[in-house]
């Protein structure tokens, strides 16, 4: 049955809808944009609501792929959380923190408070590798 999520993504104010169908397996399932509900003034530029769409998701996505290489690949800032179901999941150690941000160009800005600077240099090498010059860590 195809469904219409409202999405307010963390990366921006844009407000967008998008269709997807819950007959499909989440592995293959296809979002394609519905509406565009509210354009926050990062993306008051874009025009083709399939291009605005892209560009949210991908500024989104772009934040969220980074916290999870630093998770994945970064062992020395890193833990073992127990969640409440007993299940465990890498999380950052006490006292780093991993703040972000979006430059006027829309260049993912990345504080890494408490990290090391072999850390963070690890870390810049993951994303230039990922999304060339379009991550900046300070």
């Amino acid at each position: 049955m195809l469904k219409i999520t409202h999405w307010r993504p963390d990366t921006c104010s844009c407000e967008l809808e998008y269709s997807w169908d819950d007959t499909q397996n989440e592995d293959i399932r296809v979002h394609t944009i519905a509406n565009i509900l509210k354009v926050c003034p990062a993306h008051a530029g874009e025009v083709d609501k399939i291009q605005h769409y892209a560009k949210v998701l991908g500024e989104n996505q772009r934040k969220n792929i980074v916290l999870g290489e630093i998770l994945k690949n970064i062992p020395t800032a890193t833990r073992d959380k127990v969640q409440e179901d007993g299940t465990k999941v890498k999380d950052l150690k006490p006292g780093l923190e991993y703040k972000w941000s979006f430059d006027a160009d829309r260049n993912l800005v990345i504080d890494l408070v408490g990290f090391a600077q072999a850390e963070k240099n690890a870390v810049k090498v993951l994303a230039d590798n990922l999304f060339q010059n379009k991550v900046k860590i300070i």
